[in-house]
């Protein structure tokens, strides 16, 4: 995602309250995202280079309503120290809000204009969310610095704080599997981990370690690229048997 920024902001920030009648482009994933507005009613313009469905522009516009207030925590965690700059090329999603009066103009299979009311009615969850998803992001795209960087404000908080345990135990496997193993046994617990993907790189990191355990994780997890894994590991478990029963050396 690139951010290109059409107006003078007050030091570089960007937040709802000075996003006064400015404009401001997100480009991600081939879609183009014209945000303007104020206080809490904003209007976007969805741009994509392929067509889709009218329906699914109409969902992207409504997802490009989202970006201010994604822009206001994530410099809620620059301020804290928690990330030194935006990740603007990677899609961070789930904050929780609520638009209202939303309307589309101009509708076809390669743009859309919308507008809404935006309440933010996840003040209590989103900045944690917000955390959690550049931690996720940072891990993706090796980043590790960066994620060491934030992994003790992520420890901190209850609701995200098995997910970073998930994060330490991946980092800790990079460098000493015996350290991994053991900080995971004491510490981890995979059901109360929030994040499929932190689920999915345990059950993959597992594998080869124990291959039940693996599959206990991936089981626990809902995304389509766990359920993948599952069917791998399951036939894995199909092929052990199978040659565990063509040796008959231990009956004879």
């Amino acid at each position: 995602m690139i951010c290109n920024y059409r107006a003078l902001l007050l030091a570089g920030a960007f937040s709802l309250p000075v996003m006064a009648n400015e404009v401001v482009i997100w480009e991600f994933a081939g879609t183009t995202y014209t945000v303007q507005g104020h206080s809490s009613s904003y209007t976007v313009d969805a741009v994509r280079t392929s067509e889709l469905s009218t329906n699914q522009i109409k969902a992207l516009c409504r997802k490009g309503l989202g970006l201010p207030l994604r822009a206001e925590y994530e410099d809620k965690l620059i301020e804290k120290g928690v990330i030194n700059e935006r990740f603007s090329s990677w899609p961070l999603s789930n904050l929780k809000y609520e638009l209202a009066d939303i309307r589309y103009f101009d509708v076809s299979r390669t743009s859309a204009t919308c507008s809404a009311t935006l309440t933010d009615n996840g003040k209590a969850t989103n900045l944690k969310t917000t955390a959690l998803s550049y931690a996720v992001a940072y891990y993706t795209t090796k980043k590790y610095d960066a994620l060491k960087q934030m992994l003790p404000y992520v420890m901190k908080q209850p609701a995200i704080a098995m997910d970073g345990a998930g994060l330490v135990t991946l980092l800790l496997s990079q460098q000493d599997i015996k350290k991994a193993r053991a900080y995971f046994e004491h510490y981890v617990d995979v059901a109360a981990v929030k994040n499929d993907s932190i689920k999915l790189w345990l059950a993959q990191w597992q594998k080869d370690i124990d291959l039940s355990l693996s599959i206990s994780i991936a089981k626990q997890c809902q995304s389509s690229a766990c359920q993948q894994l599952l069917i791998q590991l399951e036939d894995m478990i199909a092929e052990q048997e199978q040659d565990s029963a063509g040796d008959l050396s231990s009956y004879f």
